[in-house]
């Protein structure tokens, strides 16, 4: 049987208008492309785009492939915003279930934010949408006003921590999220001056320099560099903070968190792998900012 490429994804940008009626997209060199707009999602729309006909799983995996990059870019660079998920199952079922799938010879699954490649006509898909709202009683909303009245006037450091917590929880996407905590850490960070020894021992490789031959703006770069190791790097800043406002273990945490972070943004390493240390950033975020206000 042919094989069936398959991308269910989110979009900020309806395509169409408020059309549901599928149409069809042409990419040079691939079979034609047949896009649908599906239902609202928290942030954004659901959109599925499907190609079929090929005759291996390899061959409909790499056309997705081409496909997932085209709708990242054109998300990128027409300033739309494309989620592309993490090619996981969405849902989970029973074995009894799966049975009754079987007997209509069916493989069930649960719809896939992503991409997903299957032999045409033998897979079936279900999904499942809904919604979640929290409620605050007003008794407990007037308990908060009495508990941090007092503290309500915020230092521009502390209002820029206070929004970016805040934001993480507008976006839709884990690893957004846990960025966003991370920053909110950094914006409550004074970045201290090293050790006297430190900035002794700089200051003499700075008139070292001098006997180099360098050029100018090599000498510059340099020199620059050197001067910036006087002050502790905003790892380090952190670091010192939480250990004096919070506990030494909670410094350890964030040194964990900081490794994960600078994995995600500089070796693209961590997606859909971030829950718990996501959770554990607002926890430290939230907590450095309360000592901060109450002490």
């Amino acid at each position: 049987m042919p094989f069936t490429c398959r991308i269910r994804f989110k979009t900020i940008a309806r395509f169409d208008a408020d059309s549901r009626e599928a149409f069809s997209l042409a990419l040079p060199d691939l079979p034609m492309i047949t896009v649908q707009m599906l239902d609202e999602a928290r942030v954004g729309s659901w959109a599925v785009a499907s190609m079929q006909g090929f005759e291996s799983q390899q061959e409909a995996s790499a056309a997705g492939e081409r496909l997932a990059s085209f709708l990242l870019l054109q998300g990128v660079l027409y300033r739309e915003g494309v989620d592309l998920g993490y090619n996981r199952d969405t849902l989970r079922f029973g074995e009894s279930i799966h049975e009754i799938w079987r007997q209509d010879g069916l493989e069930l699954r649960g719809d896939v934010h992503g991409l997903m490649v299957f032999e045409e006509g033998t897979v079936g898909l279900l999904r499942v949408s809904g919604r979640g709202v929290t409620v605050t009683p007003v008794t407990d909303l007037q308990a908060r006003a009495t508990d941090l009245g007092a503290s309500a006037m915020l230092t521009e450091t502390q209002l820029s921590c206070a929004s970016l917590i805040n934001d993480s929880f507008f976006v839709g996407r884990v690893e957004a999220q846990f960025i966003l905590r991370i920053s909110a850490i950094e914006a409550l960070t004074v970045q201290g001056p090293r050790s006297e020894a430190v900035s002794g021992a700089v200051s003499q490789l700075c008139e070292d320099l001098s006997r180099l031959e360098l050029d100018e703006e090599s000498s510059s770069v340099l020199h620059q560099g050197l001067l910036s190791m006087r002050r502790q790097s905003i790892g380090e800043a952190c670091r010192e903070m939480l250990s004096e406002l919070l506990t030494d273990a909670d410094a350890s945490s964030f040194t964990h968190l900081y490794r994960l972070r600078s994995r995600l943004l500089h070796d693209g390493v961590g997606r859909g792998e971030l829950d718990q240390a996501n959770v554990e950033a607002l926890r430290l975020a939230a907590e450095l900012l309360r000592v901060e206000l109450v002490g």
